[in-house]
């Protein structure tokens, strides 16, 4: 563990072969495994091999909310990356609050 930096440097220290597993395992997620249910909304997935979706039956009104919040926490996590992301860019430290590597 201690041969593995924190931030960006870390992705460079995965062998290619884990890099590799973990490009595949993406590509037949995407390409094979996550189904849309056809004439549904975008991100409706319940036509793939295992059950994806909410459990129990929703309304449409309970549908609208959840996929709202769905798509308010996504954004709010791909900002909150994006900050660390900057952060790393500007001081070259890739933790905020403390560095256990020094």
């Amino acid at each position: 563990m201690a041969d593995i930096p924190g931030g960006h440097d870390a992705v460079f220290k995965v062998p290619a072969f884990g890099l590799a597993q973990i490009v595949l395992l993406c590509a037949v997620l995407e390409l094979g495994f996550w189904k849309q249910k056809e004439g549904s909304f975008p991100g409706d997935f319940s036509a793939s091999p295992l059950p994806v979706g909410w459990f129990g039956e929703k309304t449409e009104e309970e549908k609208f909310d959840l996929r709202a919040k769905e798509l308010n926490q996504g954004r709010a996590a791909q900002m909150g990356l994006l900050g660390l992301l900057v952060h790393e860019q500007l001081n070259g430290k890739p933790f905020i609050f403390f560095d256990p590597h020094v």
